[in-house]
């Protein structure tokens, strides 16, 4: 269903013209009246305390954030034109070294506003557009995508969206601390999804949780419309639990077949040194008898069956003993391979050393990180929108300054 998204060829393209449009007209913008403060909201109330417990500290993060200039727009507007959230990992194949050095500036200025500056981004988040998005890392095709799109389509009338009204009306908080394997260690601790929801079905993504003390928050790219707006947490719960399977199950299948791997290489390296000593042996022969034993010649003949033709001799083909260089080479050729099946056994062994590494928190939390939380979000979403979409995902597309 890409057909239905901006193709790689005209994505800066379009997407820079796009940057230049009009703004559009917000009749939902609020103007940010002492009586319609953002902190005033018991919900972001309840955010900046988990943020910062001091009460200076909070005040003074808010009078910052409120004071943010408006430059943060155009510089979030080109970011997401150069960083486009929806096929961001595939641009990696589609662009050269230049376009490579602005995009990783852009997911730089992006991800340090939604780690620090969320509060800003809570406040303005009514100028943000969402485009509908069910692709993971690699923006892969799945079976029955295209039924999705136009599901999606019918059922909220586009596939782009927005948050309409900034107050938030529920936080529902899941504990993230569970863990996928007993070998993997978290730096992070208490760590908490937060799910902020707006207009009543839909839900933007917060993680929070500890590091080295200090509470930190990174806020998702991502928009949830929930088709059933009743039970909002139970259907959060289920997501959750359905990622941490899905980490779990990635973590076992990858340890599986790396096992499996190096049990392979090992049956080679079993073999190639049975076959190595064979070979020493030979040579040690024939080096101690001084000529290379030639066997007596293997006759074949090659008859022709089923032919008028009067017959004639059959031809011999006569096969002797590989010689003492035959030997030698063939002997390196094996010793060679054991030093490759022993490289491969040792790689193989070190992945799963380092494998509870690689699926801790800290990789997971990783901002847009290769085949990490996009990936698990992805298949768990496929899994919950099977026989019709439930919860529908959108990425961040663009941003509009407020008249």
């Amino acid at each position: 269903m890409k057909k239905l998204l901006i193709s790689f060829s005209s994505i800066f393209a379009f997407l820079t013209v796009s940057c230049s449009t009009n703004k559009p007209i917000n009749s939902n913008t609020t103007v940010n009246t002492n009586d319609n403060k953002l902190y005033k909201n018991k919900y972001v109330d309840q955010l900046l305390n988990l943020y910062l417990s001091d009460s200076k500290l909070k005040d003074s993060y808010i009078n910052d954030q409120e004071n943010v200039p408006d430059s943060r727009f155009s510089e979030l507007k080109y970011g997401l034109t150069f960083y486009p959230i929806f096929i961001h990992r595939s641009l990696d194949y589609h662009v050269g070294q230049h376009y490579r050095v602005v995009i990783q500036k852009s997911k730089n200025a992006l991800e340090q506003t939604l780690r620090n500056d969320w509060y800003w981004v809570l406040d303005n988040i009514t100028q943000f557009k969402y485009n509908f998005n069910p692709y993971g890392d690699l923006y892969n095709e799945f079976e029955k995508d295209e039924d999705l799109f136009k599901q999606v389509e019918k059922d909220l009338g586009s596939l782009i969206s927005s948050v309409k009204n900034k107050n938030v009306q529920k936080i529902i908080r899941v504990n993230l601390d569970k863990t996928i394997n007993e070998k993997v260690k978290d730096i992070y601790t208490k760590k908490e999804a937060l799910y902020l929801v707006f207009d009543n079905n839909k839900a933007i993504k917060i993680f929070k949780y500890e590091n080295s003390g200090k509470t930190e928050f990174l806020m998702t790219t991502d928009l949830f419309i929930f088709k059933d707006p009743n039970n909002l947490e139970v259907q959060i719960e289920q997501l959750e639990n359905t990622i941490l399977d899905k980490r779990k199950a990635e973590y076992d299948n990858t340890l599986k077949t790396i096992e499996k791997n190096i049990e392979s290489a090992k049956k080679r390296k079993e073999q190639y040194q049975k076959e190595i000593k064979e070979l020493e042996e030979k040579i040690k022969n024939n080096n101690n008898n001084g000529v290379v034993n030639v066997a007596t010649p293997v006759m074949a003949f090659t008859f022709n069956f089923g032919n008028t033709t009067p017959a004639t001799t059959p031809k011999k083909v006569e096969k002797k003993e590989p010689t003492l260089d035959d030997l030698k080479k063939e002997l390196e050729k094996k010793q060679k391979w054991l030093q490759q099946s022993e490289s491969s056994i040792n790689e193989l062994s070190k992945k799963i050393e380092n494998l509870p590494e690689k699926n801790n928190a800290t990789e997971f939390l990783k901002f847009h990180a290769t085949d990490q939380y996009n990936e698990r979000l992805k298949e768990s979403l496929n899994d919950i929108n099977k026989g019709g979409w439930k919860i529908a995902r959108f990425s961040m597309r663009g941003i509009y300054e407020q008249e």
